[in-house]
């Protein structure tokens, strides 16, 4: 189990190309999102079949990597919600949305999850989005030293939470499997006693905040570790977290003077990345939305 966690050269590429496609989907859903919802008529249950027609439509598509987990305002507090019938909520122009979803392709599997506002985000929405993003930032970019659990490193995650005496009931992150379950071990970044984490490991970083009977807040990346060559030396090996997945995060979410100049860095860096990725693949409306979506803080 331990040697099927870590990926070889052609799985990572593997990951890559999958991340691409489903990045792809991710954009043509969040611009559909952003007209459809004013317009009326979406709900949690519509919503995710809609992400699921966007998934379908990329090469080699195979199926969901999991349930989707679509929840508006209060759902969205719900950690492991999943909408039925009954409960499948409008969507309406206000309040926060959450979706956590994946597609398998043969190259890979998926796991993101966006939080989206649908109007304008209240004083305290914005500051516990912008906690939970740096959470996933500094988790994420933060090297660590060979022989580092995931139980230390996902200590990062929370920091910008518990400095406002706020946590998660859940853990930061999982291994995945390479077109295989989208929970794979042995490691993980969690509150438990894992195997050190490898060079070729990949993991899900997720912190997020949830306020009952309110709205959630989560942001999903999967990442790769990989070696950090500005630190590490011949006698000791460094390592850090390379994002595989590429879609924007909602910067109207953000307040940007919470953040620390590295972690704005991150962000806008990886936004770059994220439209020089994409923006070959889609046509004109959607690369005009995505430059948009990925406009520097």
């Amino acid at each position: 189990t331990a040697l099927k966690a870590v990926k070889n050269p052609v799985q990572i590429e593997g990951f890559a190309e999958a991340h691409r496609r489903d990045g792809v989907a991710m954009v043509k859903f969040l611009k559909w999102l952003e007209e459809a919802v004013p317009a009326g008529g979406v709900t949690e249950i519509s919503a995710s079949d809609q992400l699921a027609e966007f998934r379908a439509e990329g090469e080699g598509f195979k199926d969901l990597s999991f349930g989707t987990i679509s929840g508006y305002a209060a759902n969205g507090a719900i950690i492991h919600y999943s909408a039925t019938e009954k409960s499948s909520a409008k969507l309406k122009s206000r309040g926060l949305y959450l979706i956590d979803s994946g597609g398998q392709y043969p190259e890979g599997t998926t796991d993101i999850t966006r939080t989206v506002p649908l109007g304008k985000p209240s004083r305290r929405q914005i500051e516990c989005f912008t906690r939970v993003l740096m959470g996933t930032i500094d988790c994420t970019m933060i090297p660590f030293p060979a022989g580092t659990t995931g139980k230390r490193q996902e200590m990062f995650a929370r920091r910008a939470l518990w400095a406002i005496g706020e946590d998660y009931a859940h853990g930061t992150g999982h291994g995945v499997g390479q077109y295989l379950g989208v929970h794979e071990g042995p490691h993980s970044l969690k509150n438990i006693d894992t195997p050190p984490l490898v060079e070729g490991n990949i993991l899900s970083v997720e912190p997020g905040h949830y306020e009952n009977g309110k709205f959630g807040i989560r942001i999903e990346h999967l990442a790769f570790v990989v070696r950090d060559e500005k630190h590490s030396t011949a006698a000791k090996t460094w390592y850090t977290f390379h994002p595989v997945t590429l879609c924007p995060i909602d910067t109207r979410l953000v307040d940007k003077k919470l953040m620390s100049g590295d972690q704005i860095d991150w962000l806008n860096t990886y936004h770059k990345r994220v439209f020089k990725e994409l923006s070959p693949r889609l046509d004109k409306a959607h690369k005009s939305w995505l430059k948009n979506a990925t406009k520097a803080i």
